[in-house]
């Protein structure tokens, strides 16, 4: 076997990944079967008239060109091969091209295996390979496999002017530069090349320096054919760029694995993928500053876009606003991590016919996130962030996003934590859309905003197994909202434990730049200034106090009776203060509160009822005591008398003084129960309570006394005015008991 001079054959439907040598192996074939294949062919140039021709500067045109090697040698003058034909294998192998010179096949064809062999060639100082307008077909190999582009130097694919056509790639010939170094501003151009039926441009562990470019605007990949840019490394601003670049049948470009850093980018701007075509970055690694951008590219017919396991460091970006993703396609970033203040942009994003853009078990941390303002799904069309993991700064945006007919948000145990935010603010929920929160960890010093959502009723939001206490969900309508296993912050103040929302003590946060407005307007006077600011107030904890009332409502429709007593114990407490002190009081909702806790809390109206009890009590015992009865009266007259006789007659003889003193002194007969008088006043306490109780609970009338006579007067008119207060507030308290206690029980 000969080896000094290999033949490629038919590449394979895709470049193996198993390095260059063995990929190669697959297209070389012995020197005899060569020979065999190109010496049926007429007027083959030799290599002594093909170099007598490219000295005199005569034209190749329609020239048949086998065998030719000019390899490890120098040249500082141009070549020119435009026009010809070209069968066998031309070998520039190891040479050096230096100065500004050009290289040229501009309309040269590349048929039956042939093998242009540039490998381990070096360009130097502005020198061009011109290929524009040039065509490979059947198996043709052009090979830049560890070749060297410096300073300004370049290899043209592109369009031909003088024949307006540009380069092709057919049945499967293949473009080779694995390996390859590009440096300073040297570049690969492919405007409007055309690549088809199992054709490749292989760019394999190729690296991009500086500002080294590699163009594919506006070309065309159809059939198979493939952009392999696997483990590339794209380096100080370099460019990988395909705008409005068509891909279709199967196509594919591959950026697995590669790196991008210190500015570099790859751009599908205006690129359009279809019938299954897919654009693959798994693994490819992004960072500091740089950015893959699919802006306004289309998907369409099954394609993909798959980012798994991507990196993105250090500010990088990957933008895909105003992508378009239809008919079942799949944009994926499985597993894929951000961080340092990097983002994933679909602003203006539009997902329909299932298409779906799956992020699951992305993760994001150090102030890195996802945004997709204004995006569109519709017609089943699919957003996952199951298992993706928030940490740390990192956000995620969906202000004023749209889902409708069929759509769905899926965030199954997402995970946030430490000062994560998530955004659905301003976003729409209609016709039968669906959208599903359950995380694994939501941080309490989060923030987490559902604010203004516009649903309709027969659209699904489902929030279950979250913490909803870092929630706000300010000017929403959450009626219809289905609630599982969720649980809210627990607030305990004044002796009261419930469930509050966040935006129960948001006031300043939401209103901070309304109220700033209201001080900086030097029109406005102290006394309107503060007007402005109570008229904003008032409306702020009107619209917390209809979040309550909605979930005081949805809580009593699945016959949560308990959330539902919360929630309605913060509806009349934002209800409470848009009123003035005066208002409170006046409009009895302050007393509610201090009595019963608005009707919830039996315990505290229990309390105040015996603490009502006690005290009138005592006040009893001052202004009034009450009437005895029975037993107790007759025993009271017959001590009365008894005192009475001992007391001496100023008419009758008068008595020894030891008489009288006697008499004095002598006790009244002992009797079956004592005078209030002669009680002690711990007796006379518990008499006047359970006088009190009587009376507070309908037992007894409403008869009463003076202490005595001296305070007929003016403490008998106040007795009867406590004893109508006892008579009123008793059972008001009783009724505020048992309406509590019958809110907690209830079925």
């Amino acid at each position: 076997m000969n080896d000094e001079n290999p033949k490629p054959i038919s590449p394979r439907k895709s470049i193996p990944n198993w390095g260059r040598k063995t990929a190669k192996a697959l297209f070389i074939l012995t020197r005899e079967e060569q020979i065999a294949e190109t010496s049926e062919i007429p007027n083959l140039l030799s290599q002594d008239e093909l170099v007598k021709k490219l000295t005199n500067g005569e034209s190749l045109e329609g020239a048949e060109i086998g065998d030719i090697n000019l390899s490890e040698k120098t040249f500082k003058k141009g070549l020119d091969f435009s026009g010809s034909i070209i069968h066998g294998n031309i070998n520039f192998r190891s040479c050096k091209f230096i100065g500004e010179i050009e290289v040229k096949f501009i309309a040269t064809k590349f048929v039956g295996r042939a093998w242009l062999d540039f490998s381990n060639a070096k360009f130097l100082n502005k020198s061009v390979v011109d290929f524009s307008g040039a065509q490979f077909s059947v198996s043709a190999l052009c090979d830049f496999s560890l070749t060297q582009f410096s300073d300004e130097t370049s290899v043209d694919f592109c369009t031909s002017p003088s024949t307006n056509e540009a380069a092709q790639f057919s049945n499967g010939a293949w473009l080779d530069f694995t390996e390859a170094k590009f440096s300073g501003k040297a570049g690969a151009y492919f405007f409007e090349a055309q690549f088809s039926n199992n054709t490749a441009a292989v760019f394999f562990n190729t690296k991009f320096l500086g500002e080294a470019k590699a163009i594919f605007n506006m070309a065309k990949f159809s059939e198979n054919a493939k952009a392999d840019f696997r483990m590339t490394q794209f380096r100080k601003k370099s460019l990988a760029s395909f705008d409005q670049t068509e891909f279709s049948g199967k196509a594919e470009a591959d950026f697995s694995n590669t790196q991008f850093s210190n500015k570099a980018q790859t751009s599908f701007y205006m690129a359009n993928f279809s019938d299954k075509a897919q654009a693959v970055f798994y693994g490819a690694k992004f960072s500091r500053k740089t950015k893959a951008n699919f802006s306004s590219t289309e998907f369409s017919d099954t394609t993909q876009l798959n980012f798994s396991r991507s990196e993105f460091i250090g500010q990088s970006i990957v933008k895909f606003s105003k992508i378009k993703f239809s008919d079942r396609t799949k944009s994926t970033l499985l597993g894929a991590h951000f961080s340092g203040k990097t983002r994933a942009d679909f602003s203006n994003a539009k997902f329909t016919g299932e298409a779906a853009a799956v992020i699951s078990m992305a993760h994001f941390s150090d102030e890195a996130g996802a945004i997709f303002t204004m995006a569109h799904f519709s017609d089943k069309a699919k957003i996952s962030f199951t298992k993706a993991k928030f940490s740390k700064k990192a956000w995620i945006f969906f202000g004023f996003t749209n889902f409708r007919n069929g759509a769905i948000g899926d965030f199954s145990r997402v995970e946030f934590s430490d000062m994560t935010e998530a955004s659905f603010s301003n976003s729409e929920f209609i016709d039968n859309s669906q959208f599903i929160f359950k995380t694994r960890a939501l941080s309490s010093l989060g923030n987490y905003q559902f604010r203004d959502l516009h649903c309709s009723e027969i659209s699904i939001i489902r929030f279950e197994s979250v913490n909803l206490g870092s929630v706000s969900f300010f000017q929403t309508d959450i009626e219809n909202f289905t609630f599982k296993s969720v649980s809210w912050t627990i607030k305990k103040k004044g002796g009261i434990s419930r469930f509050v929302l966040k935006d129960e003590d948001l006031f300043e946060t939401i209103k901070e730049s309304k109220l700033k407005k209201i001080n900086r307007n030097k029109t406005l006077k102290k006394k309107e200034k503060k007007a402005e600011k109570w008229k904003l107030k008032i409306e702020y904890y009107r619209q917390v106090e209809i979040l309550y009332r909605q979930l005081k409502r949805n809580y009593e429709d699945k016959r949560d009776y308990h959330g539902a007593g919360d929630f309605h114990f913060g509806e009349l407490e934002m209800r409470r203060k848009q009123k003035t002190l005066l208002g409170q009081w006046t409009s009895l909702i302050l007393p509610y509160r201090l009595f019963s806790g608005y009707g919830e809390k039996w315990g505290r109206a229990f309390l105040w009822f015996f603490f009502a009890v006690f005290l009138f009590s005592v006040l009893n015992l001052y202004w009034i005591h009450p009437k005895p009865t029975g037993k107790q009266t007759e025993a009271a007259k017959t001590t009365e008398d008894q005192t009475a006789a001992a007391k001496p007659n100023r008419n009758s003889p008068k008595i020894e003084k030891q008489t009288i003193s006697k008499t004095e002194t002598t006790q009244p007969p002992s009797s079956p129960s004592k005078t209030w008088e002669q009680m002690h006043w711990a007796g006379q306490l518990v008499e006047s309570f359970l006088f009190t109780f009587k009376l507070m609970t309908f037992q007894r009338d409403l008869k009463y006394e003076a202490v005595n006579e001296l305070d007929k007067v003016w403490r008998g008119r106040f007795g009867r005015f406590v004893l109508n207060l006892e008579f009123l507030i008793g059972p008001a308290l009783i009724a505020l008991m048992l309406l509590a206690i019958r809110r907690q029980f209830r079925r």
